[in-house]
């Protein structure tokens, strides 16, 4: 049988179209759900009314590559799912 692979890190969504419908494979990784990832790599979450939760202020992601000043906060491994 075939399986589906999917990797994902930060905003990239990985999304199926099943029938018309869209199903979506992936999970945003959002500061506010793995603020204790980055405050324990020496980063903060900030929380500023009107916009959305960032790490150290500025990325509103919380996993990522390629951002070198707040490489040390951040994680960069994948979320990686299967499916049937």
């Amino acid at each position: 049988s075939l399986k589906l692979l999917v990797a994902n890190v930060g905003d990239s969504r990985a999304v199926l179209s099943k029938n018309g419908t869209a199903i979506q494979l992936s999970v945003d990784h959002e500061p506010s759900t793995e603020r204790g990832s980055i405050e324990n790599r020496g980063g903060f979450v900030s929380n500023i009314p009107g916009d959305v939760p960032r790490v150290n202020g500025q990325l509103a992601v919380s996993r990522a590559f390629g951002d070198r000043s707040l490489k040390t906060h951040l994680r960069s491994d994948p979320d990686v799912k299967e499916w049937d």
